[in-house]
């Protein structure tokens, strides 16, 4: 096999190369974009090129992905090198069975290896006997404590695990059960071998295992090469689980029923239907006239007519649902549609990259208030089953597993866990609770799961929530399933997936399915009417990223004649402009300044929404939250709101950081990109930045804060207010921030706050109203007409 046209047919394949990693050379974070000196580490003699997005071939396809794949792969676990490496653990070799280039050893061990499974990726070490000396923190026995220099798995980059030596492997975990286990490992040089991708380091590394594991199977060599004073030892880097299951997904591609929809050869399709077909797919999905009543009733034109069009449509199809257009609305359109009288045999899979994403569509399936319609119009909660782990607490009873418990249960063979025979009678069980399941529900990552690789087949339509927000190889996983009809809905204009490699970010890895397929001419259903935000939030964001398509609700547009949002500090769109200054620690950044900013306006807000009658404190906290691009930013945030805002203080809880705040009266806190998909009335964001940053030095840093995608995340999860907190000096640098911010000056939305020595007035907020207020007697005299204001202006005159 060459890297210029890979072979890609099993998981070998995969395991070849990440097996002969080494891990001292090739796993070091990519802070550089030296494309040949990446080339070399994961083993590739072709140029290094971005991702086309019109691809004609599955040989094609494979060329181009594989490489990149291979690329974030080597990030992915090389931060797991520094960040997650578990302690070592000491193991002694029992058997080694060699089969083609691979050897499959058994170890035995005799201290526990408690978070190990089949489908780890592990390294092998071979060291002194005092390496380790027991099953305690090996930096602490040895004393190589935790210092400036430590990963986040507590052990010192002093570490002797750190330094550099030919003795070692890369393992695959195959099996472990009691006090066994089969670690798959590289002893020939691979398939790929070339003196550019295997050189004599690789050669050596390979040599010296061999030979330590000679005794083995040649007993008589054992005392001439197993010293006394050397041992085994094992750590867990990561599990390939997920990884396995994208490159799994990238090798069926030729068995995909939709592999034509994938490539460039579907991508001239007509953006409009041939009206022979589309008749017949109209009377393919006619509904009954009850349910087509209310369906008119609850869903917009551009909603009908996205639902109308994907069901129409061959293969793949693509929503766009900007914010606040109600896309899992047409998502449950769809279903609606599938689950109707005239085909009510059509299984449905939704997906989404993650679990939480996937979760609210659950809830939207199964709650009281939501759920479908049935063919006579009425509302009605469909039998869903939840596939995968790590579902949300109050979805239990939705979960595959648990269904499987209550089946053994009510068949009085709860008894039998764990024993061989309830084993073989788990996969019919699981496909008789699949199969019984109108909807099935599972992460992009869970469907390739054993339960649901059953089912290939099984499904006549895939529906990919946030389909934006995964890369492609992500996507491929629920296509292997054999679906003959794909709809991915997303928004390519907020953010896309996270990917850990620079180098294959820069390379277009991060690119979704659904990009590429917009950018190869794909026909795209955009959702244009908007019902979550004030009009005066929604103009920047249509105007600079929507091309001016986005429509408003007259949800959106009614305001009431009395709105404490007449004050000018809470106007619906404000940029509070603060000369502050940032702080930078190990990994991100933070801004004390605008946190304290960020206190005042909380205070006083919580002062103003305290006058509406009948609110509770707790309905005031579900009403706002704050954002900020930065972890670090979001962590300070937590803990002075949490001591410093005191919404209601015999009910406050101060630790925030262990409290769910939809569960307690604490104010929401969450970084931008955890924020994406969610809304609040209010949204107080904190850019945090402030020194300027060199483009050409430091890309990735300033493409971070300045990232089109989470500035309109940012922007667009306010309902009723959106206050940002930004230092103009620097964020004017940066092309679309300067266009927001030029954007409310032409809006009068500017507020200037002033600084006395580099600091900021604690109650500056307070003191310029109440000046504010001196000045301006007639706007006293508005407000104290205002009931949701005359306390708060009151309170402040006094």
């Amino acid at each position: 096999m060459t890297s210029k046209n890979p072979t890609l047919s099993s998981i070998d394949d995969i395991l070849e190369r990440l097996l002969s990693l080494d891990f001292y050379r090739d796993l070091v974070q990519d802070s550089n974009d030296n494309l040949k000196q990446i080339q070399k580490r994961i083993k590739w003699d072709s140029p290094l090129v971005p991702l086309p997005y019109k691809i004609s071939s599955v040989e094609e396809y494979h060329a181009s992905f594989f490489s990149l794949f291979m690329i974030e792969c080597l990030e992915i676990i090389s931060q797991s090198k520094y960040n997650d490496l578990s302690i070592p653990s000491p193991l002694e070799p029992i058997s080694c069975n060699i089969s083609g280039v691979f050897g499959y050893v058994t170890f035995s061990f005799s201290h526990p290896l408690p978070d190990f499974s089949p489908g780890d990726l592990v390294c092998l070490f071979l060291r002194k006997h005092n390496f380790v000396s027991n099953k305690r923190d090996i930096s602490t026995v040895l004393g190589y404590g935790i210092d400036k220099y430590s990963g986040s798995n507590g052990m010192s980059l002093s570490h002797p695990v750190y330094e550099d030596s030919i003795n070692h492997a890369i393992g695959y975990l195959v099996s472990i059960l009691k006090n066994r286990i089969v670690l798959k490992i590289l002893l020939l040089p691979p398939s790929f071998a070339t003196p550019e991708t295997f050189d004599d380091r690789d050669l050596d590394r390979l040599m010296s295992i061999q030979n330590q594991l000679r005794y083995i199977y040649s007993p008589r060599q054992s005392h001439a090469v197993k010293g006394d004073s050397e041992c085994w030892y094992v750590s867990k880097l990561i599990s390939l689980t997920t990884i396995l299951r994208e490159f799994k997904g990238l090798c069926m591609l030729s068995n995909m029923p939709l592999k034509d929809s994938l490539l460039t050869v579907m991508s001239e399709r007509k953006n409009t239907l041939d009206p022979d077909t589309t008749n017949e797919l109209i009377v393919d999905f006619e509904v009954p006239p009850r349910l087509k009543r209310t369906i008119e009733e609850n869903y917009n034109s551009g909603q009908l007519s996205a639902v109308s069009n994907s069901l129409m449509t061959e293969g793949i199809s693509l929503i766009q649902g900007p914010p606040g257009t109600g896309k899992t609305t047409t998502i449950m359109g769809i279903v609606i549609h599938l689950g109707s009288e005239n085909h009510s045999n059509r299984r449905i899979l939704i997906c989404a990259p993650s679990n939480a994403a996937i979760d609210e569509i659950v809830k939207r399936l199964v709650s009281p208030d939501g759920g479908i319609f049935d063919p006579q119009g009425n509302r009605y909660n469909p039998t869903v089953t939840r596939v995968g782990p790590n579902f949300h607490e109050d979805l239990k009873e939705y979960s595959l597993e648990t269904k499987l418990k209550k089946w053994l249960s009510k068949n009085n063979l709860s008894h039998l866990k764990g024993d061989r025979g309830n084993t073989a009678k788990r996969p019919t069980i699981i496909m008789d609770i699949l199969l019984n399941s109108e909807i099935v529900c599972s992460t992009l990552s869970g469907c390739g799961s054993r339960e649901l690789y059953g089912l290939i087949n099984c499904f006549d339509t895939l529906i990919i929530d946030e389909a934006t927000q995964a890369v492609e190889l992500s996507t491929l996983i629920p296509f292997n399933l054999g679906c003959k009809r794909a709809i991915l809905v997303g928004d390519p204009c907020q953010l896309s997936a996270t990917v850990c490699s620079k180098v294959a970010i820069q390379l277009n890895y991060d690119q979704s399915l659904f990009k590429r397929l917009q950018l190869c001419g794909y026909p795209v259903n955009f959702l244009k009417l908007q019902y979550r935000m004030d009009p005066l939030i929604t103009r920047f964001p249509s105007m600079y990223f929507y091309q001016n398509q986005l429509i408003n609700a007259k949800k959106s547009l009614s305001k009431p004649e009395e709105d404490w949002r007449q004050f000018p500090l809470f106007r619906p769109t404000v940029f509070f402009a603060i000369d502050s200054h940032e702080s930078r620690n190990d990994t991100s950044y933070v801004n004390e300044m605008e946190v304290d900013l960020v206190c005042q306006l909380l205070e006083m807000l919580i002062e103003i929404m305290s006058t509406i009658p009948g609110i509770t404190a707790e309905e005031i906290a579900r009403k706002i939250a704050v954002i900020s691009p930065y972890a670090a930013q979001a962590e300070i945030l937590k803990s002075t709101i949490s001591q410093r805002i005191k919404i209601n203080p015999q009910t406050n809880v101060p630790d925030y950081s262990k409290i769910t705040p939809s569960k307690t009266n604490q104010i929401y806190v969450s970084t931008v990109d955890g924020f994406q998909g969610m809304e609040k009335d209010i949204i107080i964001f904190s850019a945090v930045r402030t020194n300027y940053v060199d483009l050409t030095a430091n890309v990735i840093d300033a493409s971070f804060i300045a990232d089109r995608r989470r500035i309109n995340v940012a922007i667009t999860r306010a309902c009723s207010n959106l206050l940002i907190v930004g230092n103009p000096r620097y964020l004017l640098d940066h092309k679309h921030w300067s266009a927001l911010y030029n954007h409310y000056a032409k809006t009068g939305s500017i507020f200037i706050c002033k600084t006395v020595n580099n600091k900021l007035d604690p109650n500056y907020l307070k003191n310029w109203s109440k000046e504010y207020l001196k000045k301006d007697p007639d706007r006293v005299n508005e407000f104290l007409r205002n009931k949701y204001l005359v306390k708060f202006v009151t309170d402040l005159m006094s």
